[in-house]
């Protein structure tokens, strides 16, 4: 069975698509689509995760989202406090619990890390993260104590965050992240960066928290879902259509505006006036 030092010899001689395949003919495991598994097999996304942790300071618990083989987690041993490496496949976790076995800072959790996140209660966030999971996944981030992410997502997705407001892409994950943390972004992979390759391109994003969720509340949350349901409407209408009566203390001006064209400003303005909530 393929081995740590095996593993940080394929990164190490750009043979990780060789070490992968290799390894799960071992496993008898086919990529399922289901899982969303594609596996990272370009050393540069990796070492580009591990640089961008290292300058995030990895002190905390970090978790590691879809661990696969354990190419992110074999990155960050030395330089986070503690992984906690999650893989919902079970033949996978098996390979990781024998993969760091005799690593001191590596737990192995098999389950679905929607359903256990809270539980976790990590400090950091890495990962490659399946696109079925993405927008839940941000939320849980959102409202936890995690201080940073650097996360792998398909480009188009980093693009919904990183977009401005009036913009197509501009929606209620945007805000709510906006709000929550300092956006930086990375390299872009190609579909050739995974095995098997999926058929988008992929984009390194940093999320570093500038406010802490109680800040505000979790009500926030369910505020932008409501209102962007009503994105090309005015604010005016939109308040109306999800029964937030507080159009008599808002200016004409924003009243005026669709909901998409509304700064993340306006929306913590809004937050505060529906929820009577202040710093």
């Amino acid at each position: 069975m393929s081995s740590l030092k095996d593993l940080y010899t394929a990164i190490e001689t750009n043979r990780l698509r060789d070490f992968t395949i290799k390894t799960l003919r071992q496993l008898n495991l086919r990529p399922s689509k289901k899982l969303g598994q594609n596996f990272t097999i370009d050393p540069r996304l990796v070492k580009e995760i591990f640089y961008r942790a290292s300058e995030m300071r990895c002190t905390g618990r970090a978790v590691d989202i879809g661990a696969g083989l354990g190419v992110l987690t074999s990155s960050l041993i030395e330089i986070c406090g503690r992984i906690i490496a999650v893989e919902k496949d079970p033949k996978l976790c098996r390979f990781l619990r024998e993969l760091f076995s005799v690593v001191d800072n590596v737990e192995i959790i098999c389950g679905d890390v929607l359903e256990i996140f809270s539980d976790i209660n990590p400090d950091h966030v890495i990962g490659t993260i399946p696109y079925s999971i993405t927008g839940r996944l941000l939320g849980e981030i959102s409202f936890s104590k995690v201080s940073w992410a650097v996360l792998a997502l398909q480009k188009d997705v980093v693009n919904r965050i990183i977009s401005n407001p009036g913009s197509r892409r501009y929606g209620s994950i945007t805000v709510l992240l906006k709000i929550f943390f300092e956006q930086n972004i990375g390299g872009v992979y190609p579909p050739e960066s995974f095995y098997p390759a999926p058929e988008v391109f992929t984009q390194i994003i940093v999320l570093k928290r500038v406010r802490e969720w109680r800040d505000l509340g979790i009500e926030i949350q369910n505020m932008l879902k409501c209102l962007f349901s009503q994105r090309r409407k005015n604010l005016y209408n939109a308040l109306e259509i999800c029964r937030y009566n507080v159009s008599e203390e808002l200016d004409e001006d924003l009243l005026r505006k669709k909901v998409f064209q509304l700064a993340p400003e306006d929306f913590i303005r809004l937050y505060r006036k529906i929820f009577r909530k202040h710093d």
